[in-house]
């Protein structure tokens, strides 16, 4: 039902007005008397309940825009500021908690970058302290001649 189980404060709602449900209509006398406030108060607690996940699944939406538009082109220029390319040469493929680079160098370039250690490690904490996220960082080489 639209993903609403997913929400744990939802569900607990929703177990709610199951039980409401079953109680009032397992009793006769209960029905007769109360069902016109027992049935408004089911299309207000469904009502409420679908207002809250919309919010939430637009909050994660607009969430994800940004996570994909300014953090990709911000991380694109530190994996290139660190590896000593120009931001074209990367690119960068955002997912929810990691990150995957191309990047292209040159022989001679690669050979340099042989020698240094924990050059993914180094932009994670940078990422990190730029938008305040844990991001796995990882690089693939992709040799292009100069």
């Amino acid at each position: 039902m639209l993903g609403i189980h997913i929400l744990g404060s939802i569900g607990a709602i929703l177990t709610i007005i199951m039980i409401l449900i079953s109680g009032v209509t397992s009793s006769g006398k209960l029905w007769n008397e109360k069902s016109k406030i027992f049935i408004y108060l089911i299309v207000i607690f469904t009502l409420t309940v679908l207002i809250v996940n919309s919010s939430r699944a637009s909050a994660e939406l607009y969430e994800r825009a940004q996570y994909s538009g300014e953090f990709v082109e911000s991380s694109r220029v530190i994996i290139s500021s660190y590896l000593g390319v120009m931001p074209d040469d990367v690119r960068v493929q955002a997912e929810p908690h990691a990150l995957k680079a191309q990047v292209k160098l040159d022989p001679l370039k690669l050979e340099d970058l042989k020698y240094v250690k924990g050059i993914e490690d180094v932009i994670e904490e940078s990422i990190r302290e730029l938008v305040g996220r844990d991001v796995r960082v990882s690089i693939e080489y992709v040799l292009s001649p100069s």
